[in-house]
């Protein structure tokens, strides 16, 4: 999956593969690292700073605590959901010297985590292609729905 979704942006770029034997003119080396994170309704900042109201927790009082988080917190499997923090790498290298061409990486949060992520990812990586620069900076990248 991650080969594909880099093949996918470097071919965005205007990069081919090499044909089979030959030596290529760019290496490219890639990585990545996604981390999920399942949170729980105590996760929320606004949990513990004012942003529920009414009494008590559920089962304390005869009746439910009201709340804009009542039905989320209350409910044992209702109120959790999985959250990604993902980045990759991408660096491209002379094919006969080995010297770096261009580095760059992408840092993205969401609550999905498919392919078509990664390849956005690693289209934002390239977007400065042949520029480099050491100053981070916000890029999008739309997908498609």
């Amino acid at each position: 999956m991650l080969e594909d979704a880099a093949h996918r942006a470097l071919s965005a770029a205007g990069f081919t593969a090499a044909p089979t034997g030959a030596a290529p003119d760019v290496l490219v080396q890639i990585g990545a690292r996604v981390t999920r994170y399942d949170a729980g309704p105590w996760a929320d900042p606004w949990w513990g700073a004012g942003g529920w109201y009414g009494y008590g927790y559920a089962g304390w009082h005869r009746r439910p605590w009201v709340g804009p988080y009542a039905y989320p917190y209350w409910s044992g499997s209702y109120g959790y959901w999985t959250y990604y923090d993902r980045q990759v790498a991408l660096m491209l290298r002379d094919g006969a010297s080995g010297a770096p061409l261009y580095e760059a990486r992408a840092r993205s949060d969401a609550y999905s985590n498919d392919s078509e992520t990664l390849t956005a990812m690693f289209r934002a990586a390239l977007a400065d292609f042949p520029k480099s620069g050491s100053v981070p900076h916000s890029v999008s990248m739309p997908l498609t729905p």
